[in-house]
């Protein structure tokens, strides 16, 4: 039988559980905040390139699923190609992120690293028909 003190073990494990869940779910609401700012923006990116006529546009649906690093957009507007990486205003770039933005740099092909704070720079150089 489980008298006064089952009972008073089981409250005391269902209320850590409880704290530990709750934490959880806090992280989870701060983390699922940070996903949906960063969604924001980039459509925000690709309304803006869709208008300025970057007819091929791509971006990764799931990218748990890809490669580590590789920039979340891949724009197309013969002559150019171009790939970005776009993070809320506080979001840090990874060591992969930073790997694929210098291998890409490298090789000659246009990429950024864009924030809502370069608003400007993204319009300026999605409606340039030229390579900035």
């Amino acid at each position: 039988m489980a008298g006064p003190r089952g009972a008073r073990q089981q409250r005391i494990g269902w209320g850590s559980n409880a704290g530990r869940a709750r934490a959880r779910s806090a992280d989870y609401g701060a983390d699922q905040l940070d996903a949906e700012l960063e969604k924001a923006w980039q459509a925000t990116v690709l309304e803006i390139a869709e208008t300025c006529g970057w007819q091929r546009r791509y971006h990764t649906y799931d990218s748990r699923r890809s490669t580590p690093g590789f920039p979340d957009l891949c724009l197309c507007r013969p002559p150019r190609l171009l790939f970005a990486e776009v993070k809320r205003e506080d979001g840090r770039v990874s060591r992969d992120q930073w790997g694929w933005y210098d291998d890409l740099k490298r090789c000659g092909v246009e990429v950024y690293i864009w924030r809502p704070s370069d608003r400007d720079e993204v319009d300026r150089v999605l409606a340039s028909r030229r390579r900035p």
